[in-house]
């Protein structure tokens, strides 16, 4: 562990990456973290409403897994996930503002479509980064970052909920999203991609006797 926590330290493209991850997954953990709440404060809300947003961010997950492909084709790494990103933002904005289900339903299948588009981007980023004998204990650093900020995002947004509002906690988490994504811009994800990190092998397997 030791070796794969020195190694992400010094590997730039990796450590791009897990400032982006932290940056979205910090703010973007909003959604998970409340959504019960705003299921229960809309309009004829309960565990119904909860379970149809949920499934509606399962069907929006599905079809981005449909459309990325198409869209990687045209798009880098980094702007999917900046494409992501504001989408997630828009959604934030969406549910905090309206407590109708059409337009909860809208917002959280939006999630799902800019959440699938993020997470691949940053997984492809992660492994594209990372060579073979290092790659499952970088990944972990990886997996460490990301249910860390999510972790610590959920308390976060919990507690400005409670001080606040739902909505407010909602619209803190949509700005802040914005403003991490201009903040970290110079950190590109995708750096890795198309890199030969195979070893040189420039010394023969077994020595030659003479």
């Amino acid at each position: 562990m030791a070796t794969g926590l020195r190694h992400v330290r010094h590997n730039a493209a990796m450590l791009a990456t897990l400032v982006r991850a932290l940056a979205f997954f910090l703010f973007a953990s909003a959604v998970w973290s409340l959504l019960p709440l705003i299921a229960r404060g809309s309009e004829g809300g309960g565990s119904e409403l909860y379970g149809t947003l949920m499934a509606l961010i399962g069907a929006g997950a599905v079809t981005g897994a449909f459309v990325l492909p198409r869209l990687q084709t045209r798009l880098s790494s980094d702007q999917v996930a900046q494409a992501g990103t504001l989408g997630t933002a828009m959604a934030l904005v969406l549910l905090a503002i309206s407590a109708t289900p059409p337009v909860l339903m809208t917002a959280t299948f939006l999630v799902g479509l800019s959440w699938i588009a993020v997470l691949t981007a940053f997984n492809v980023s992660a492994q594209t980064a990372l060579p073979d004998w290092v790659r499952a204990r970088g990944l972990a650093v990886y997996l460490m970052a990301f249910f860390g900020s999510m972790a610590l995002g959920s308390i976060m947004w919990g507690q400005v909920a409670s001080a606040a509002s739902v909505p407010v906690a909602l619209l803190a988490a949509a700005a802040g999203l914005i403003l991490a994504l201009l903040a970290t811009r110079r950190f590109a994800i995708g750096q890795g991609e198309g890199l030969d990190l195979g070893p040189a092998s420039i010394w023969p397997q077994a020595p030659t006797l003479a």
